[in-house]
């Protein structure tokens, strides 16, 4: 029965050694995470850095550097804009938390007063309820533990923590695109080496 990589050998008679290598090398070393594209023989391209850490990258850079340019009344304004999106979003949480509490605690007394028909089914009373407390939102008091209201602060101090944020993520950003520039070069001494191997059996 023909595979995923041998179909082209029942349909065609000119399959080539070199098509069916590079066809077979989408499982294995720098191709393999191309396995959900469509199968083909020819060969790939250079491999390159992905577009989501040269974004991440770029938009790290600039939000520092847009930091950095942001003048005393620009710091002022962001600043009291921040708190008061940071607050609505908190404020919004708290309310979605509550209701969806609500809702926990008015299911959980209809299932306490629910009897089993049978006692074959006390046991999916007992799971509704662990379901129920495992699924729990947490209080107020312990939402508020983990994590407070936010407070408002002074914008030279908003400022400085902002231009501290976006000078972590940076440097993280920094350490993402090396790191995959590191892999993409060794998965392109993978194909060059089989590139190379495949020009001495021609």
């Amino acid at each position: 029965m023909a595979t995923g990589y041998t179909y082209v050998l029942d349909d065609r008679d000119d399959v080539s050694f070199t098509e069916f290598v590079w066809l077979c090398s989408r499982a294995f070393g720098a191709r393999v995470m191309k396995r959900g594209d469509a199968l083909d023989g020819d060969p790939p391209p250079p491999c390159v850095v992905g577009e989501y850490y040269v974004e991440r990258h770029s938009s790290a850079a600039e939000r520092l550097s847009e930091l950095r340019r942001m003048s005393d009344d620009e710091i002022a304004v962001a600043a009291a804009e921040d708190y008061e999106s940071s607050s609505r979003k908190w404020d919004e949480l708290r309310a979605a938390e509550a209701g969806a509490r609500a809702r926990y605690l008015v299911m959980a007394e209809s299932i306490r007063r629910w009897s089993p028909p049978t006692g074959d089914h006390a046991g999916l009373k007992r799971f509704m309820l662990e379901q129920i407390e495992l699924g729990m939102p947490a209080t107020v008091v312990e939402s508020d533990r983990h994590s407070p209201r936010p407070v408002e602060v002074s914008p030279a101090l908003w400022h400085s923590r902002a231009v501290l944020s976006a000078t972590k993520d940076l440097a993280l950003a920094v350490q993402l695109m090396a790191e995959e520039s590191a892999r993409v070069a060794k998965r392109n001494e993978w194909l060059d080496a089989l590139r190379a191997s495949l020009a001495e059996v021609e």
